[in-house]
């Protein structure tokens, strides 16, 4: 089973795709063997043994730091062929998937490694008919995704316009944001040296 979530997580397919998610408890040899393999390898290779603790094994999942989880959930969200594990955006509501409310979990953890994904313009296409004609019509690309969740991180309500090139205008808003923080806090640091 971990051999062929590992294949699953590199080839790139969603949670919903998955043919070798458990829906059973996992025993203490397949918690300890994807615990240590989430913790060695904290990237989108082991996005779906990630989901099988959080589904299946509580406790091991509880176990890995948010900072680790961050870190696998964020390069799925640059990896993944589709992101229906994430949700939708939509200008009136838009809609957190299992894979956004998993990120949205680890906290201010997310922030760091969310923060090189507002520069990926890649598409960021979902399946299904309603989802891929949604994903079709605004355009998503996971830049969107990621300012989605640094401004809820941020305690900001994320704002999501149906012209990717205004939506282009609040990504650079909130980078420039984030980079102000960032100045200040190291200004605050040194000051207090």
């Amino acid at each position: 089973m971990i051999d062929r979530l590992i294949i699953e997580s590199v080839s790139g397919i969603t949670l919903m795709e998955s043919r070798a998610l458990p829906t059973g408890e996992l025993d203490a040899e397949q918690e300890r063997t994807a615990g240590d393999y989430v913790r060695s390898h904290s990237d989108y290779t082991a996005y779906h043994l990630l989901f099988a603790l959080r589904r299946k094994a509580i406790g091991a999942y509880s176990r890995l730091s948010p900072e680790v989880r961050a870190r696998v959930l964020c390069s799925a969200l640059g990896h993944l062929r589709y992101l229906n594990d994430w949700g939708t955006l939509d200008p009136h509501e838009s809609h957190d998937g299992e894979a956004a409310s998993a990120l949205l979990e680890t906290g201010k953890a997310a922030v760091e490694c969310l923060v090189d994904l507002l520069d990926d313009r890649r598409p960021a296409p979902l399946f299904g008919s309603e989802e891929a004609t949604m994903s079709s019509i605004y355009q998503y690309r996971r830049c969107d995704f990621a300012f989605r969740y640094v401004s809820l991180l941020r305690g900001r309500t994320p704002t999501f316009d149906p012209q990717p090139e205004r939506r282009d205008v609040e990504v650079e808003r909130l980078k420039g944001n984030l980079q102000g923080t960032e100045d200040h806090s190291q200004n605050a640091s040194s000051d207090e040296r």
